[in-house]
């Protein structure tokens, strides 16, 4: 198993084992990142919030809580473990895809990424 691989279970097991000492919203967090992992590379904490029906600190706490210091940084380091594994297993990313027919801001965020692709 890749490192990758390892990191993203390591993850999961770590949120199922915190997930006592959640509080009721940070449940549905935990909940709505396990069931839908592919969802929040597209997704802003501000959504991620609305999905949930939490407040976006209660995604914040949340992040904070399973050990990244913030949301954008959780996100990347789920983003890149997807990306190392599809590279390894010779698979194509279609983040890396930037299509001129998209809101600007899904433009601004695929091109932030592939920034962070790059550079990783």
């Amino acid at each position: 198993m890749a490192q990758e691989e390892i990191f993203i279970n390591n993850l999961f097991v770590r949120i199922q084992n915190l997930m006592p000492s959640f509080n009721k919203a940070q449940v549905k967090v935990a909940e709505y990142f396990l069931n839908n992992r592919e969802e929040l590379k597209h997704l802003k904490i501000k959504q991620l919030a609305l999905n949930c029906d939490v407040s976006e600190a209660t995604v914040t706490r949340f992040i904070r809580k399973i050990g990244f210091s913030s949301f954008q940084n959780f996100k990347y380091a789920v983003i890149k473990v997807d990306s190392s594994v599809r590279e390894t297993k010779g698979e194509l990313d279609d983040l890396d895809k930037i299509n001129t027919d998209d809101p600007v801001d899904n433009l601004i965020s695929r091109v932030k990424m592939n920034i962070y692709l790059i550079y990783r």
